[in-house]
């Protein structure tokens, strides 16, 4: 009831088109059962499951080498397909400057990508559907992803974890698996347009934190502004970079190697 009685029913077609188009594979989508458009509410059947980013905090909170972060590395390549399925279920074209372009998730998060079991062992259900048909570059999905995954090392816990390094090891096999099923390598070029749209996706959420005073609870909010902000910001100017010059000289490697 927080959303415009459209924009509910927008989700319902999107649900209904999703569940014709991404019907095998391990990905699907909320399965959708009523639209009461009077109400704004739209009802889809119950789920259970965990969503990669509780596999990713978990992992931040474990050492190398261990079984929950063996586990939540192993969730990007499925994450990496699931993005890849979305992308290609509408389709993916190209612009005249050969940037491949397609309709967008928006809000293609770890948190939003539920780990559920099925009879061939597990499905990844996606959630959160755009609210709105928007195309762009696939890079603006894939720096939405890589930020939100950078995220999950700026909670109190994470932040002594020191975990940094290894989300950006997740980001790497996230980022180069896409590419995989693409069916071409991840470039450098490629690596350069990811971090300007991960910077833009951080810019977003700034603004985001920003607005606090929209809410009922803005004490809350507020906490959340101080707390976070300065963290995105140091985020931006500096492990950003890091994170990036690492992945160009796995990319090197890669390239040397072959």
């Amino acid at each position: 009831m927080t959303k415009p009685a459209s924009v509910v029913a927008a989700e319902y077609n999107l649900l209904c088109e999703l569940v014709k188009r991404l019907s095998t594979g391990g990905i699907r989508s909320l399965y959708p059962v009523a639209l009461y458009p009077e109400l704004g509410v739209l009802l889809t059947c119950e789920e259970t499951g965990n969503s990669i980013r509780a596999y990713v905090d978990r992992g931040i909170h474990s050492k190398d080498g261990s079984e929950a972060r063996t586990r939540a590395e192993s969730l990007m390549e499925h994450a990496a397909y699931a993005l890849y399925r979305f992308h290609t279920a509408f389709g993916i074209h190209k612009d005249k400057d050969g940037t491949e372009l397609a309709r967008r998730y928006l809000d293609y998060s770890p948190r939003n990508l539920l780990v559920v079991g099925s009879k061939e062992g597990e499905e990844i259900v996606l959630l959160d559907p755009p609210e709105f048909e928007e195309d762009g570059s696939i890079h603006l999905d894939l720096g939405t992803f890589c930020f939100d995954l950078a995220r999950a090392g700026f909670m109190p816990g994470a932040l002594l974890q020191l975990s940094q390094r290894w989300l950006d090891r997740l980001k790497w096999q996230f980022l180069s698996t896409y590419f995989d099923y693409l069916g071409r390598r991840l470039t450098a070029t490629d690596l350069e347009v990811v971090c300007k749209s991960e910077q833009a996706r951080a810019a977003k959420v700034l603004g985001w934190y920003a607005r606090f005073f929209r809410y009922r609870s803005w004490p809350q909010e507020f906490a959340r502004f101080l707390y976070f902000s300065p963290l995105v910001i140091w985020y931006r100017i500096f492990p950003i970079k890091r994170s990036y010059r690492l992945m160009r000289r796995e990319l090197s490697t890669l390239t040397i190697d072959k």
